[in-house]
């Protein structure tokens, strides 16, 4: 979904662009900006609509992109040598779990479970 994003977002840059350097693109704002209607007192043209859309969509990238970064740096995986592959890593794997769990334990850290709490208001009758 990212990828397909940037890619739509790329081209509207460069199709924009374009319209710039052989002059279209004046005039198409303009009639954008013409086509409009009346809600109340406000006024809401084609222009401001896509803004508004544009600007959203940025913000979901945005968005999208940073989550990524954040689940990269909490995500961090342990890569060990083991003298020995044909002995098995089970105990090396235990080894390994067992000293993180201390670690935390002696820092004071924990690890949050994601928890959901179910209140039934009333039983139906049967």
């Amino acid at each position: 979904m990212v990828k397909a994003s940037e890619n739509a977002i790329s081209t509207l840059i460069w199709l924009v662009v374009g319209l710039h350097l052989v002059g279209l693109l004046p005039g198409l704002l303009e009639a954008m900006d013409s086509l409009a209607i009346s809600v109340g007192d406000t006024r809401i043209s084609l222009l401001a609509v896509i803004k508004l859309l544009l600007l959203m969509g940025l913000l979901l990238v945005v968005a999208i992109w940073l989550s990524g970064i954040i689940d990269r740096r909490l995500s961090k995986e342990a890569r060990v040598w083991v003298a020995d592959p044909e002995a098995g890593f089970g105990s090396v794997r235990s080894d390994i779990n067992l000293e993180i769990w201390r670690r935390f334990k002696q820092e004071g850290l924990t690890i949050p479970f994601p928890q959901q709490d179910l209140y039934i208001k009333e039983v139906p009758a049967k």
